[in-house]
């Protein structure tokens, strides 16, 4: 049984088990109201963890990661990607690099708001950010330099097309850079093409392959993968793509986005089998803890299991991040973004005039207002992913509510996290 409230999970008892599921509650709840009582009414507040004037403290010198929008030019032509003009809440490919000056400002910025943290981690993102390969080395460097109190982690999110010996070279020089491919495996050719619409898994494999051969501590320790998926049917060839082509498993593995997609996602994305495919794999991975399963289950498995719990005091917590609270995106303009998956059109400051204080407030109370109005009384609250991707409309304004469809999808969800979860609870209990 799972406390909406205050996230416990308690286990059900022989005694209290009658013959039907409604008896079988009815007696937990009586049981429950008896002993010790439960929440079993909305949350009378959510709240943000921190006040206004404590959020802009904490963003003053506590960001912890800047990711650099390197480029708008992409060598591929992906039909899922946010950027494929499939969806409306984001701007298609462009032509626009960052300029140099604009790449070391960002720097200078993350510098100055980073020095609360312990760490701090640089990621370069595009469209296909090897495009400016030339100016990721040079931004390395400076970086390496800037942070004189500690040492920068630099993340690389390519399609791997450009990994070519001279990249392969430099990343196994330069151990502090992490590189992320997306390969797609079997489906890859498919969705992930070239302008001429030609495949591109052949080529992006040869380069794989010769940086496993050439460089085996790389690929072992620095070398990534992401797959995207737009069926649950599909893991079974992309399992054995992994297991055979690749010989490690994708870090994570996600599912086509289907918010503010258009007619075309959402063709792509239907999928009927989606209950019963779902449900074998899940039975799979509770009974194998399989490597390839756990980078599609597993991030959903630590999300309850690091869930918030607390007393039921009746105000929850807003789990959506406040922008700069996670990151810094720095559009290849130097304007500031909430995100790289929210809407291009909500900017929230400039590397010229710094974060937008106006805006940030507009954003914290217009969420607050959003959230308290349609999520107190949602038992999934506490294991919801919305985010500010999810509740702004194409212009980057607020929607006046969260989309019913994305709150079904949600507690659907989270259901099937809790089932994972607890399956999992309990084949560990008996193995003790």
């Amino acid at each position: 049984m799972f406390d909406g409230i205050t996230g416990k999970i308690l286990t059900v008892k022989a005694p209290l088990i009658k013959e039907s599921f409604s008896q079988t509650e009815k007696a937990v709840l009586d049981f429950l109201n008896e002993r010790d009582p439960i929440s079993n009414h909305r949350f009378r507040e959510l709240v943000w963890t921190k006040s206004f004037d404590e959020y802009l403290k904490f963003i003053e010198s506590n960001i912890p990661s800047l990711l650099l929008q390197m480029t708008t030019r992409c060598n591929l032509n992906c039909d899922y990607c946010v950027y494929s003009g499939n969806y409306a809440h984001m701007e298609s490919h462009g032509s626009k690099d960052m300029p140099f000056e604009t790449v070391i400002k960002s720097i200078d910025f993350f510098v100055e708001h980073n020095k609360s943290c312990k760490d701090a981690e640089i990621s370069f993102y595009g469209g296909e950010t090897l495009l400016c390969f030339r100016e990721i080395q040079r931004a390395v460097v400076y970086a390496r330099e800037k942070f004189t109190d500690k040492k920068p982690i630099f993340r690389v999110t390519t399609n791997g097309v450009l990994l070519n010996c001279d990249v392969a070279d430099w990343l196994n020089a330069n151990k502090d850079v992490i590189t992320t491919v997306t390969l797609n495996g079997p489906y890859q050719d498919i969705h992930r093409k070239t302008a001429s619409g030609e495949g591109s898994l052949t080529h992006i494999m040869a380069n794989l392959r010769s940086i496993r051969s050439k460089y085996p501590e790389l690929w072992n320790e620095r070398i990534h993968f992401i797959a995207n998926i737009t069926k649950v049917s599909e893991l079974e060839a992309l399992r054995s793509f992994y297991t055979n082509e690749v010989g490690k498993s994708p870090s994570i593995i996600t599912h086509i986005r289907g918010q503010d997609g258009n007619d075309f996602i959402q063709d792509m994305i239907c999928d009927e089998d989606y209950d019963r495919e779902k449900e074998r794999f899940s039975i799979e991975y509770c009974e194998s803890g399989d490597a390839f399963l756990n980078a599609y289950f597993g991030i959903s498995v630590n999300a309850v299991e690091n869930r918030l719990i607390k007393d039921n005091d009746g105000i929850g917590i807003i789990g959506s991040c406040l922008p700069f609270t996670e990151k810094l995106y720095v559009h290849a303009d130097g304007r500031f973004g909430i995100c790289e998956t929210s809407c291009d059109k909500m900017i929230v400051g400039d590397l010229q005039n710094g974060f937008d204080l106006d805006m940030l407030e507009s954003i914290y109370n217009k969420a607050y207002a959003l959230f308290n109005a349609s999520c107190r009384e949602c038992w999934a609250k506490n294991l919801c992913t919305v985010c500010f991707k999810d509740v702004l409309d194409t212009d980057g304004s607020f929607l006046n509510e969260i989309p019913p469809p994305f709150c079904r999808s949600s507690r659907k969800y989270a259901l099937e996290q809790l089932k994972i979860y607890c399956t999992l609870k309990k084949k560990e209990a008996q193995s003790k």
